[in-house]
């Protein structure tokens, strides 16, 4: 008698068999000793190799985690040492948001690490004020700002490599940070934007804006996600103003221009070939009012024209070119505050032979809230290499001080076709004058509504007799960062030393200069 047996589905590549009475109870012990084995098969083949799979994957995240986490470096110093430590590899980092263009064909030309190790010494020397410190400020702002950036923006793309993150590497923190939805921008349902505000009048972008400030929009495209919006042409696309921003940034840092790259040459090289000598710069603080109304910093910076190499312009005048940086590190452990200027001095040879004994005072403006800063502001002639630093520390008070400093001197400078409102005023270290002489006054009167106020220049004798000026012109330049520019005619006056005082309706408190009368 014979049995059929069905094929069981673990032998489901061999044909089916027809045991006999005699072999099933062979085949039937064969079964009962293979299938828990293959029953075992099965568990380990549904359950144990997944977990010993992922366990094997999860091994690699904690290396994966940390590599993504060098990548984005939360600290100044962890940044300077990540990125400037690969250094084959260091155009792939943040410093490509700021190369500039031939600067990047020289990098391409390069074959060893030898010679990309000089480049980047020559890169960032070509940025540092003051060439014969260790310490470069541009570059520790620069990864100070790269830190920021993998510290605040934390989607994907993530830090640095983001669209907020490129803003705020190539021009700076935000003046003001805000949301907006599309209602209130399109009066329609969609995404929600990000918002940043810059002040044109306290920053110098390389251009100015009518309004004082101009408005960039980054659209949340998904969760995290935020790029540049273009309100004519949509998202990803850059708005002609920050365009301009990013090409002015890139090249207005540049403050040695000239220095030369040697690819056998090291950072004591280049100290050595350009600091041939210093400017001595002046930060007269202590004659200014106090310095932190309307949330501004203005910090008065003066240097000898007798310092200055003067070149021949295409007109027929005389141009010397100035680069001007300034860091304030606040007190409380903040990231600190930038900014950077470039200053042309135009003057005929006339105008250098009368004024060439006397000073240049330029003021720098920037955007601060109240308290106590570290302040450093470096100062550099790029044609001959010459630099200077001023060291200091400044108290910002509240805003709401009533107050503005003025000072005399006899020609007004523009000092940026960019930007109208930074000029400066040639004087001598002690201005003196003659009755009749034509005079200039500026004046920084952050918060003052000159469209309101009516003004005055009066001059008080030691008796307290007091006499009018006659004001020729009067030009506010539309900038909380001043100044005020008046020109005015002195009368009949006594020798001696007499104080000059600007009067204005609204009753503000404007620091007195001496002016010192020749007769």
């Amino acid at each position: 008698m014979e049995f059929q047996c069905h094929r069981r589905h673990w032998f489901n590549d061999r044909p089916a068999y027809s045991l006999s009475r005699s072999s099933r109870s062979r085949k039937t012990n064969f079964l009962t000793t293979i299938d828990p084995v293959v029953k075992m098969g099965s568990l380990f083949s549904r359950w144990v190799c997944p977990v010993l799979f992922f366990s094997f994957i999860a091994s690699f995240a904690p290396i994966a985690y940390a590599k993504g986490q060098s990548s984005y470096p939360t600290t100044a110093e962890e940044a300077t040492a990540h990125f400037e430590g690969q250094v084959d590899e260091w155009l792939s980092g943040p410093v490509d948001y700021i190369i500039l263009d031939d600067e990047r064909k020289q990098w391409d030309t390069l074959e060893t690490t030898d010679q990309r190790r000089a480049f980047i010494n020559w890169f960032w020397a070509r940025r540092d004020v003051d060439l014969r410190d260790s310490g470069n400020p541009f570059k520790i702002d620069f990864y100070q700002r790269v830190a920021t950036a993998n510290q605040r923006f934390r989607g994907f793309p993530r830090g640095w490599k983001s669209d907020q993150g490129l803003v705020w590497v190539i021009i700076g923190r935000p003046d003001a940070i805000g949301r907006r939805t599309s209602a209130q921008l399109f009066d329609r349902f969609g995404p929600d934007f990000n918002s940043w505000t810059y002040h044109t009048t306290t920053r110098n972008l390389g251009f100015t804006s009518r309004m004082g400030e101009v408005v960039l929009l980054f659209i949340e495209s998904r969760p995290g996600d935020f790029r540049i919006y273009d309100l004519d042409f949509g998202e990803g696309i850059h708005p002609i103003w920050l365009q301009q921003a990013f090409e002015y940034a890139r090249e207005s840092v540049v403050v040695n221009p000239h220095l030369e790259f040697n690819p056998t040459s090291t950072d004591t090289g280049y100290v050595m070939s350009a600091s041939g000598s210093t400017l001595t710069l002046d930060v007269p603080l202590e004659s200014w009012h106090a310095q932190g109304a309307e949330g501004l910093v203005l910090l008065p910076v003066r240097v000898g024209l007798e310092q200055l190499l003067f070149t021949e312009n295409d007109n027929g005048g005389l141009l010397a070119e100035l680069q001007v940086q300034a860091m304030l590190t606040p007190e409380e452990g903040q990231d600190p505050l930038f900014t950077r200027e470039q200053w042309s001095v135009n003057l005929s040879k006339e105008q250098l032979a009368e004024h060439g004994s006397g000073s240049l005072l330029g003021v720098l403006a920037m955007a601060a809230s109240v308290g106590t800063y570290d302040v450093h502001i470096g100062l550099s002639n790029p044609l001959t290499g010459s630099s200077g630093l001023w060291e200091g520390r400044v108290e910002v008070g509240p805003a709401n001080i009533p107050s503005g400093t003025s000072a005399v001197g006899k020609l007004s400078l523009p000092l940026d076709k960019s930007n109208p409102s930074v000029v400066g005023l040639l004087s001598q270290p002690e201005p003196s004058f003659s009755s009749g002489d034509l005079i200039t006054v500026h004046a920084w009167l952050p918060g003052a509504d000159l469209e309101k106020d009516r003004l005055w220049l009066i001059v008080t004798n030691d008796n307290g007799m007091e006499q009018q000026l006659q004001i020729r012109s009067a030009r506010w330049l539309g900038s909380l960062a001043g100044p005020l520019t008046i020109e005015a005619v002195l009368p009949e006056l006594p020798k001696g030393d007499l104080q000059l005082r600007l009067v204005l309706s609204s009753g503000a408190n404007i620091r007195s200069v001496t002016l010192k009368v020749n007769g």
